[in-house]
């Protein structure tokens, strides 16, 4: 393994607005893993900041980690910096994060899994506060000692927007062997009739996950289908009025499954598993993790070439429509035709569950990962 020059692994102190028990997203995901690969080799703290508007909404189930030597949760970055176990490398992993550490004063590295650059449609909702977000985040960002992207489109948006020329990319990190076709489904809601061929949404309810593409799209089909979405952390009151809105305007014909709550490791499995298509119509993704672990279930994956989505699914047999924003009313009409057809085609199933499909995404596995992390910590020792 990589540490500083004396080969040893520094204590890790991990920043973050999501951490068991409030996971949210993908984010939140990428850092409990991080936390448990670390956990194996070297120390590893854990600040857990609270207060977040989404705090509210239903989190990701994942096991709390038992507190340890080489586990344990601040309540707050003030109290980590008063303990003498401190970490000595901080790694930030949210805006909230960023900023907080950089108040502080002291040095830190931050992964960016998302930048408030690149969502111009909270400006409309937030006005002045948002403008003021994306300063003291580019701030933050500009501060940190170093700075890892999730993506080489997120890295291209920071150059663009935030002026930071130099960054890694390291994108986050699966377990291979946790994700494959699972025939069961004893870990999904039993009133679903799971036998049905579906076609399968995942994601919080937001403007970037392109829901409104995606109902539209179903209202164009000709085909009864049954559509399961797994949404849940709307991301505002009007998000999730307007989700509401769209569901009851779906067609009698089609068949509609909203799973508010999250489902755990094996249910996510078990879901994708069941699957006939999983689609992603967002107008924004920094990387997408649940298309790949899709892919791994062997179902096939209809999403939006935008972010880090043609990188994360690169040389997959995954169907990639062109950004919505092109032409708004052409997005939908292939959406639709995607629809109609791909959950019938066996042969695009076929290709997906092909050994060459696990083979390409085997290189996202943490055991490659991590020892490119394990690098980036001893550089910031080294200073």
């Amino acid at each position: 393994m990589n540490g500083g020059r004396d080969g040893a692994i520094p204590h890790i102190h991990l920043v973050s607005s999501e951490f068991p028990p409030s996971v949210r997203g993908g984010a939140g995901i990428h850092v409990y893993e991080l936390h448990h690969r670390l956990s194996q080799v070297t120390d590893v703290s854990v600040t857990l900041l609270r207060n977040s508007p989404r705090e509210q909404s239903p989190s990701i189930p994942l096991p709390v980690p038992a507190q340890s030597q080489r586990y344990r949760v601040r309540p707050t970055l003030a109290g980590s910096f008063a303990q003498e176990t401190f970490g000595q490398v901080v790694h930030t992993h949210s805006m909230a994060a960023h900023i907080a550490a950089m108040r502080s004063g002291r040095s830190y590295l931050s992964t960016v899994h998302s930048i408030e650059a690149d969502r111009p449609w909270r400006a409309a909702r937030h006005g002045g506060l948002f403008e003021r977000a994306v300063d003291t985040e580019m701030a933050a960002l500009n501060a940190a000692s170093t700075v890892i992207c999730v993506s080489q489109a997120i890295a291209r948006d920071l150059a663009k927007h935030y002026g930071i020329e130099r960054s890694h990319v390291v994108p986050p990190a699966y377990k291979v062997a946790q994700w494959y076709h699972d025939v069961g489904c004893d870990a999904l809601p039993q009133q679903v009739p799971w036998d049905r061929p579906f076609v399968l949404a995942t994601g919080r309810i937001s403007k970037q996950k392109g829901y409104r593409y995606l109902f539209a799209a179903l209202r164009r089909l000709r085909r009864p289908t049954t559509f399961v979405a797994r949404a849940g952390s709307p991301e505002s009151d009007g998000d999730a009025a307007e989700f509401r809105t769209w569901l009851a305007k779906v067609p009698e014909q089609h068949t509609v499954v909203w799973l508010k709550s999250g489902l755990g490791r094996r249910g996510m499995r078990q879901l994708y598993s069941k699957a006939a298509l999983h689609v992603s119509p967002a107008i924004y993704e920094p990387f997408g993790l649940s298309n790949v672990e899709s892919l791994l279930c062997g179902t096939p994956v209809c999403a939006t070439a935008v972010g880090g989505t043609p990188q994360a699914l690169g040389g997959t047999p995954a169907i990639l429509l062109p950004d919505p924003a092109d032409d708004p009313s052409e997005f939908v009409d292939r959406l639709a035709e995607v629809l109609e057809t791909a959950p019938y085609d066996r042969e695009l199933r076929d290709q997906t569950r092909a050994p060459t499909t696990r083979h390409i995404l085997a290189e996202g596995d943490w055991h490659r990962v991590l020892p490119r992390m394990l690098q980036i910590y001893g550089e910031a020792v080294d200073g």
